[in-house]
């Protein structure tokens, strides 16, 4: 999948700034979920969880391709360092309790991502036809993180616990803080 294909320059798009913060914390999300899979990775033995992680790492790695080249770098967070700390730990902590405990986190990080692009699209009601192309991308790189989670979701075969809800929450309200944190810097 090659997604910079023809893709209008960011400079030839009158993108609001809102939306301008928007993309800035999609680069910081990729970037931290590369970093979640690398850090399931470095933890994980399990041969199911390490395909899992590889196939998936590949989309995020591919997402994140695309803002490193489209994304002007003074619309980048300052916080990158951050992130791949961050998505990295998020990760490779959970990988080390159990291949459960990563699946879990998946699930609701990307629950999370999924509603965080939908938010986005929602903005492209009243944009210009030359934006719809950039909508068309996020429409792609939802349907693919949703992929991510329903993959996820299928290698849960058990309730998940109050335990693990927490968790779930805890991941939901830390994206929800990065993001705030991505768009603004």
């Amino acid at each position: 999948m090659s997604v910079v294909i023809d893709f209008p320059k960011f400079s030839s798009l009158t993108i609001s700034k809102r939306l301008i913060r928007d993309l800035r914390s999609d680069h910081a999300g990729e970037t931290g979920a590369v970093y979640i899979y690398k850090g399931i990775l470095s933890a994980s033995k399990d041969r199911e969880l390490v395909n899992f992680s590889r196939q998936h790492l590949k989309t995020e790695m591919q997402h994140l391709k695309f803002f490193d080249a489209w994304l002007p770098q003074n619309h980048k967070s300052m916080f990158l360092p951050l992130w791949r700390v961050s998505g990295y730990l998020l990760g490779r902590l959970p990988a080390m309790i159990s291949p459960r405990w990563a699946y879990i986190t998946i699930v609701a990080v990307e629950t999370f991502v999924t509603k965080h692009y939908q938010n986005q699209i929602d903005q492209f009601i009243d944009l210009d036809r030359d934006e719809y192309p950039l909508k068309i991308l996020l429409l792609k790189f939802q349907s693919q993180e949703g992929d991510h989670r329903d993959d996820a979701v299928s290698h849960l075969n058990v309730k998940t616990t109050t335990v693990e809800k927490i968790w779930q929450k805890i991941v939901g309200i830390g994206s929800h803080v990065s993001v705030q944190i991505a768009r603004a810097m």
